[in-house]
């Protein structure tokens, strides 16, 4: 079988991001078939290209350079801005930028003119399946797949809920509806989708498509017994995100300084902390903020911790850092945002809190009682293994591929 994969961002095995490492490994999966000829067209930042590793693994790069995106520039924001504004009904909602579209296409118009015959397309992340109408012109007789990391309408929306500048807010309003109608417009355009967790396959269901599977996102596993646990708790994600640093943030304000306890650590871990954290940290010596630590130094602190906690205010899709706490065998404390799409059982495999007493209840709780610690922690790593199980995905995951592509 024949099959051009195309994606918003190239695979390898260091990728840092959690929709990258999802897609990373299950293109690797897919490319180890040996009745299977996977040609990848992707785009990767300049100074990442040496970590490429696509040849070793069964796979044919058209891969495109990018600059380094760079952090938040307020001149690139306005300018951003204003095109949104004139341009309210912009056929990729914004998302899709013009260089990724333009090199999609050229490389689509080569393979066509080489006359290679791609019995199936795949396309990963919802950026790029906007661009199926376009491809589908060179490729009319072709299957197409999407991996659907989620539903992104929703992290939009949850945006437009947060803003309290009115001006922004109708920005982030009218982005919201336009992405949320190019995404209903373009799913029930694929002829099978994959979907990372269930609430999000029951709204592409909604959305005139029913060929969706889920599958389990890529996580790491930081299980370590444990044999020295203390009356720590820990936050873990990318700290430059403004929806984890801005969680942690509403955490301390609202939670760890409210505990009636001098002996409680709160460890904040992640790569690229955001310079709003650090005076939380100068404060109080029991925050400590970690920045980027190798997978062993995780490992070892998550063994040592009691729980791990995910206030999270906004976000779509499912939360790997649930699925991680989970594997490390500790209480996740989560909220309705944090546990989307995620279907534990409230204080069996892990700890529901909304309100800000909720956590503070919830960790007062697991604080006197220790036992619950090792039995909370063991069942919902028991619940990741059972209905988030890797190996398993993948298997579904080529199964249905081929059946696809193979019109069977």
């Amino acid at each position: 079988m024949n099959i051009i994969y195309i994606s918003y961002s190239a695979p390898y095995d260091t990728v840092p991001k959690a929709g990258q490492k999802v897609h990373n490994y299950y293109i690797k999966e897919l490319a180890k078939q040996k009745d299977i000829n996977v040609k990848l067209i992707s785009f990767c930042e300049k100074d990442k290209l040496k970590y490429l590793d696509l040849e070793k693994n069964n796979i044919e790069g058209y891969i495109y350079p990018i600059n380094k995106e760079k952090g938040f520039n307020k001149y690139r924001e306005i300018k951003r801005g204003i095109f949104m504004l004139t341009t309210p009904n912009h056929k990729y909602a914004h998302i899709l930028d013009r260089y990724r579209k333009k090199k999609v296409l050229e490389a689509i118009v080569r393979l066509k003119e080489n006359n290679y015959k791609a019995d199936l397309i795949i396309i990963s992340f919802t950026m790029m399946m906007l661009l199926i109408d376009d491809i589908k012109k060179y490729y009319p007789e072709s299957k197409y797949i999407a991996n659907a990391h989620d539903v992104l309408y929703l992290n939009s929306y949850g945006k437009y809920c947060l803003e309290k500048n009115s001006f922004v807010k109708f920005i982030r309003k009218r982005q919201y509806k336009l992405l949320k109608s190019k995404e209903e417009n373009v799913i029930p355009k694929f002829d099978y989708v994959f979907t990372l967790n269930y609430c999000d396959k029951q709204i592409i269901n909604e959305m005139g498509q029913k060929n969706v599977s889920v599958i389990a996102p890529y996580y790491d596993d930081y299980y370590l017994e444990s044999k020295n646990r203390k009356k720590r708790i820990i936050f873990f994600g990318a700290m430059n995100r403004p929806d984890n640093y801005l969680s942690c943030i509403w955490f301390i304000e609202n939670v760890f300084n409210k505990l009636n306890r001098k002996d409680v650590e709160f460890y904040i871990i992640g790569g690229n902390p955001h310079e709003s954290l650090f005076k939380y940290g100068k404060k109080d010596n029991n925050i400590k903020i970690t920045g980027f630590i190798s997978y062993e130094e995780i490992k070892k602190i998550l063994s040592e911790s009691m729980c791990m906690v995910v206030p999270l205010i906004n976000g779509s899709g499912i939360k790997i850092k649930v699925l991680e706490g989970f594997s490390a065998g500790i209480p996740v404390l989560s909220n309705n945002v944090g546990m989307r799409g995620i279907p534990a059982r409230n204080k069996v495999d892990y700890l529901h809190c909304e309100k800000a007493e909720d956590f503070i209840k919830s960790i007062e709780f697991l604080i006197n009682n220790p036992r619950e610690i090792e039995k909370i922690g063991k069942n919902g790593y028991c619940f990741l293994h059972e209905k988030f199980n890797k190996r398993k995905s993948a298997e579904l995951f080529i199964d249905i591929i081929e059946k696809v592509g193979y019109n069977e």
